[in-house]
């Protein structure tokens, strides 16, 4: 064989190589991506479902939609209990001094305003401690119970306590008026029990702390004397002091 004809067979040997190598790659090449073309472009219908390693078709688990969708009674309960309000109290706390008169005065007690046993006169100063608490509208009545204990200041040892019906009203945020029907039972110098009737206002310089008044009626049977086997006595009496206000609001 010449030069030239080695040489010429030797380019055709490369030539088909070459040819054999590119058919080769183009095999390898286009057969993974077929596979994932025809694994894309064939979509699976509703019915179809993955093979499990036995060649049966695996369940389908539905997606749960019991906690994803919203529960309209349990939405109403939460939203009640947020938006409901709640009650309304007021709880308070008085100290006063008081002083009164008193219209029937059979024993002559010292400081006598007349003449006659029928005359006016002055009670004993005395001190009087009080709490209470209410509950209702806070922009209507509220009504509840007020406890109190009276001392007097000077003359005969005479002490108090009388539980009362409170109803209370709250016209504008500086002004509380109130009042009380009541029990007075006393425990000193002898036992007794009468009737009290009040009434009372409080003016608040700040929140919760104000300046109070009421005035008060109190009536009593107590000894007999030589016109009568029961007196009657009516004693009607101011009372000025402080108030100390706490308020649960709704």
């Amino acid at each position: 064989m010449s030069g030239l004809s080695e040489i010429r067979w030797a380019k055709r040997r490369r030539g088909a190589d070459a040819g054999c190598a590119v058919a080769l790659l183009a095999l390898t090449g286009t057969a993974p991506a077929r596979a994932e073309n025809d694994a894309t472009s064939s979509p699976r219908g509703e019915n179809d479902a993955p093979l499990a390693q036995d060649g049966a078709a695996a369940p389908v688990t539905a997606p749960s939609s019991a906690s994803s969708e919203p529960n309209p009674e349990q939405s109403r309960q939460t939203l009640r209990r947020l938006t409901e309000p709640r009650a309304y109290v007021d709880f308070f706390t008085t100290l006063m001094f008081g002083d009164g008169l008193r219209f029937n005065n059979p024993y002559r007690l010292t400081h006598v305003l007349g003449e006659s046993g029928e005359s006016l006169s002055l009670t004993a100063p005395y001190l009087d401690l009080a709490i209470g608490l209410a509950t209702g509208s806070p922009t209507g009545l509220v009504h509840g119970g007020r406890l109190a204990w009276s001392v007097a200041l000077s003359g005969v040892p005479q002490s108090a306590f009388t539980p009362a019906y409170l109803v209370a009203w709250r016209p504008s945020g500086h002004w509380l008026l109130y009042a009380w029907l009541g029990v007075p039972i006393l425990t000193a110098p002898d036992i007794n029990a009468g009737g009290e009737l009040a009434l009372a206002g409080t003016y608040f310089v700040r929140a919760g702390i104000g300046a109070t008044a009421a005035l008060v009626a109190d009536a009593f049977y107590g000894a007999g004397t030589r016109d009568t086997r029961a007196a009657f006595y009516p004693v009607l009496s101011a009372q000025l002091g402080v108030a100390i206000n706490t308020e649960v609001l709704p």
